[in-house]
């Protein structure tokens, strides 16, 4: 291989390697599924369409962080609030029931320093 023809290949191999990730980018359009997602930072539940675009929010007033999709398509999830509590709603953000536990159960929260809260019930 003469000097020349080393140079051009390497030059197509350059071009190449640097067009491949754009070809690959175009060939995945969507993600196979939708997402849930809870925000540990802002405290919120997202859904993700498969595009990766945001096509439902719901910030409720406390700190959600951890959440349940029921069969009939509902959230539960866990949220500090004045009674801690663990709430259900619906996809249109209407509570469907709500349970307060902190007169029930001891919850260990984490946040800036582990903290266990004392609700007096001793076992």
């Amino acid at each position: 291989m003469s000097k020349q023809q080393t140079v051009i290949s390497a030059w197509l191999f350059l071009i190449l390697c640097a067009a491949a990730p754009y070809s690959m980018a175009e060939e995945i359009q969507e993600h196979p599924y939708e997402l849930m997602i809870c925000d540990y930072v802002k405290f919120g539940l997202y859904k993700v369409d498969k595009s990766g675009k945001v096509i439902w929010e719901h910030h409720p007033e406390g700190r959600v962080w951890d959440f349940v999709i029921t069969k009939d398509n509902h959230l539960v999830f866990p949220i500090i609030t004045k009674p801690f509590e663990v709430r259900c709603i619906d996809f249109e953000k209407k509570q469907q029931w709500s349970w307060s536990y902190r007169k029930d159960y001891r919850e260990i929260i984490n946040w800036s320093s582990p903290e266990i809260v004392d609700t007096g019930i001793r076992a």
